[in-house]
Parts: structure tokens; sequence; C-alpha cells
């Protein structure tokens, strides 16, 4: 293996450690799967999040997961339906407002998006 791909591996298994994969806490193998499944489906729609919503070079393409998670992820927010419209609302003291929104655009252009 190249000198790139260790490095890249070692990132990812390190990105994995910051879900909890460094200590299983179940005691039966099908838990601690699942549990392995789970994290690994995490970072991998973190990732996804990263490539397709960022623009390049954007600061948060460079966090770990435990970074999205304490800085996007536990943002409270309010969801607002109104007139088949779906609406986030979020607090002017939120760290992070500026790139959710950023975000949120991609994502609400995937919705009118039809393939072929």
């Amino acid at each position: 293996m190249s000198a790139t791909v260790d490095a890249d591996l070692y990132l990812v298994l390190l990105g994995l450690k910051s879900t909890g994969q460094s200590k299983l806490s179940f005691h039966s193998f099908p838990a601690n799967q699942a549990w392995t499944m789970l994290a690994v489906l995490a970072f991998n729609l973190t990732a996804w999040l990263q490539l397709v919503c960022l623009p390049t070079r954007h600061r948060a393409a460079f966090w770990d997961i435990k970074r999205w998670r304490y800085r996007v992820f536990a943002t409270a927010g309010k969801l607002i339906t109104t007139a088949s419209r779906h609406r986030l609302l979020l607090p002017e003291s939120a760290p992070e407002k500026e790139l959710i929104n950023l975000i949120l655009k991609p994502i609400t252009a995937l919705k009118h998006f039809k393939p072929g």
C-alpha cells in the first residue's frame, strides 16, 4: 500500500474511534456488531455530507466526527410546517447556524431532482 492509502486508512480508523469503537461496551457479539454497523453508517453519512454539501476547502470539510457531533448535530432547533412547507428555525446564538443553512441548501435541492 502507498503512504497516501495508509494515511487515509489511519484517518478513518481515528474517526471511528471517535464514535465509540475504541471500546465496545456490550457483552454480546451481535450487539457489538450492530453498534459497529451503526457507527460506520454515521461515519459514512458524515463523509457524504462533507463531500456533497460543503464547498471545496470549507473549514468544516476537515472536521472529525466528534466535532460534527458537538458543533452541528447537537444544535437545538425547531421544525415548523406551514402550508406543506418545512422550515428549520435555529436560535441566533447557535454557533454553526450559517454552516447548517449552507448544508441545507443542496439537500433541499435534491428534493426536486428527477433522475434520468
